[in-house]
């Protein structure tokens, strides 16, 4: 025992992969507790699986007058990504669907960490390991909530992260490929069409189009011609009636920024008709538009300013899209940038990065119990954390720190 003990720590002290190993194995030990206490649901997960079956089978996707809450409302080429897991039956495959997640989670990690610090393998592998676990810590909440659902934020989050690699390697055509097929899983990947216009990526936006227009016909391979018109329109129905049920910006659980600045400032003097709320969003988007484009400005000496600047990005995409509080895993990259230069920080400023790192990550069902966490739901505190974050993030890059 002391043998293995004294190895542990050896590894541990003197190689950076140690953390991954146990970051890998305590989500593979979620999953057996999940079963042991017999909540191994991935309820989002069968929604895929099912859909995947649907469109194998030629039958229409979208049936909530059958399937209930949990009914399938993603594109019809979403469907087709879960196709090869349809070869198992529905609890093999979502035992793999965790694992893969697993790894798609270290994944994430160790991509985060190439951008934020792209000679890690020079440093003490201690503290790599100490602050990868930290991080893990802080992100925990969030990837509880997506392991136990088995949702697609997550893989989302990784797929831009590998984007953003890759586009800093000058590997823009692969990164236009994962760009174009992630936004089939969700749209959020559209927030980086401006950016990357303004960056002068033609070539880039080219073939991201491009490859978007033949990911569209993925589905083709299986509902025929003639099936697969209705199957988009069908989609685009279920969009328009999620578009329309969204809550007022009044309304407790609505984690925009948008719904936080009219409930949170003096903004929630204003009468908030149909009309002045989509004029006061506007105003707001361009707000942070100018904001961004000052911050692309103030970075644009800096060696490595494109990390700091997708951080932003992808942390916006919860605050500007109406969604629930387990899509702020997409802090990572934010979180991963504060963390690695926190000791650049002055003292009130990593106080601040503090509180932002708690509000976001404190609020976990089986540690706060129900009642309080139906209440910091209700309040947005997760949201409230991640524009703290990205203050912080601001700060860095006004400081020329990042």
């Amino acid at each position: 025992m002391c043998r293995l003990l004294s190895f542990i720590k050896k590894f541990y002290n003197t190689n950076w992969r140690a953390s991954f190993v146990i970051i890998f194995s305590v989500l593979m030990m979620l999953m057996l507790l999940e079963v042991k206490n017999h909540r191994f649901r991935s309820s989002d997960f069968k929604v895929y699986y099912r859909a995947a079956e649907r469109l194998v089978q030629g039958e229409n996707l979208y049936r909530p007058d059958i399937d209930g809450h949990y009914y399938y409302k993603y594109s019809p080429t979403a469907a087709a990504y879960f196709v090869p897991a349809t070869i198992f039956p529905l609890q093999v495959a979502k035992v793999l669907h965790w694992t893969v997640m697993a790894l798609v989670a270290c994944l994430g990690f160790y991509l985060a960490l190439s951008l934020v610090r792209p000679g890690f393998r020079n440093h003490d592998p201690k503290l790599v390991n100490n602050l990868l676990l930290l991080l893990g810590l802080i992100l925990s909440v969030h990837l509880e909530r997506e392991f136990f659902l088995g949702q697609v934020n997550h893989i989302l989050l990784v797929l831009y992260l590998a984007m953003i690699v890759l586009v800093s390697r000058k590997r823009e055509g692969l990164a236009a490929l994962i760009w174009a097929g992630s936004i089939f899983l969700k749209p959020f990947g559209f927030i980086f069409l401006p950016y990357y216009l303004v960056k002068k990526k033609f070539k880039m936006v080219a073939l991201f189009l491009l490859f978007a227009a033949i990911f569209v016909l993925l589905p083709m391979l299986f509902t025929g011609p003639d099936n697969f018109a209705g199957q988009y329109r069908h989609w685009f129905h279920e969009l328009s009636v999620e578009l329309s049920a969204k809550q007022s910006l009044l309304a407790s659980e609505n984690d925009t920024i948008f719904s936080i600045l009219a409930r949170y400032t003096p903004f929630r003097l204003l009468d908030f008709t149909p009309m002045s709320t989509r004029i006061f969003q506007l105003v707001i988007l361009a707000a942070i538009g100018a904001l961004f484009l000052y911050l692309m400005y103030r970075g644009r000496n800096l060696r490595e300013s494109y990390v700091l600047e997708a951080a932003f990005l992808i942390c916006l995409i919860p605050l500007l899209s109406y969604t629930n509080h387990y899509a702020f895993q997409f802090i990572e990259l934010v979180a991963f940038l504060i963390v690695f230069k926190y000791w650049k920080l002055s003292k009130s400023w990593r106080f601040v990065a503090v509180v932002g790192f708690i509000l976001t990550a404190i609020n976990m069902h089986d540690i706060v119990g129900q009642r309080i966490y139906d209440f910091l739901n209700a309040i947005s505190l997760v949201a409230v954390g991640a524009i703290i974050l990205q203050v912080v993030v601001i700060n860095l890059r006004l400081r020329e720190i990042a």
